[in-house]
């Protein structure tokens, strides 16, 4: 999945954009608070995928 589609996922999961890191982007969960670091790389794996998914908590 490339990374804009990944970003628009997070934010139709209430996921919205933070701060610019060093190395990654900083993404806060609205209702959790959780951190999601995302990598600046453009094309991400499934297994990066499966577990930023589980880390997101289900409205």
């Amino acid at each position: 999945m490339n990374r804009r589609a990944f970003i628009k996922m997070l934010e139709l999961n209430g996921v919205y954009f933070e701060k610019h890191g060093s190395r990654h982007d900083i993404y806060r969960h609205k209702e959790s608070g959780k951190m999601i670091p995302v990598p600046r790389h453009s094309e991400f794996s499934n297994e990066f995928l499966k577990d930023v998914l589980k880390e997101i908590p289900k409205s």
